[in-house]
């Protein structure tokens, strides 16, 4: 079977995981962890020019997640609700390279 690819499972196990590494529920915060799955990732493959972020002359790779579901509730902080609760199953357009490859799933 091939591996399909989770960034948002990835990231909150990142998170949890420092956490109970280090015993310290305030390692690795979530917005450092989307900064470690999108800036720091891109520059980790040396190519932070091309992508990382959503800029001019940059690949645009975007993905929109539906939050609408009662287990969705509440969101006091969206970067917080992205690494710790949202999950594949929440994607629901995506684009690559600024062409939409998934729509309205």
């Amino acid at each position: 079977a091939e591996y399909m690819g989770d960034m948002l499972g990835e990231m909150r196990s990142a998170a949890l995981l420092a956490k109970a590494g280090t015993l310290d529920a305030t390692a690795l915060p979530a917005p450092l962890v989307l900064r470690m799955a999108t800036l720091n990732g891109a520059r980790a493959l040396g190519m932070e020019r091309l992508i990382g972020s959503l800029e001019p002359g940059k690949r645009a790779d975007i993905v929109t997640l539906n939050v609408s579901a009662l287990e969705d509730f509440p969101i006091y902080d969206a970067i917080t609700h992205l690494v710790y609760s949202a999950s594949r199953e929440n994607v629901r357009d995506v684009w690559v390279n600024g062409e939409r490859l998934l729509a309205n799933r």
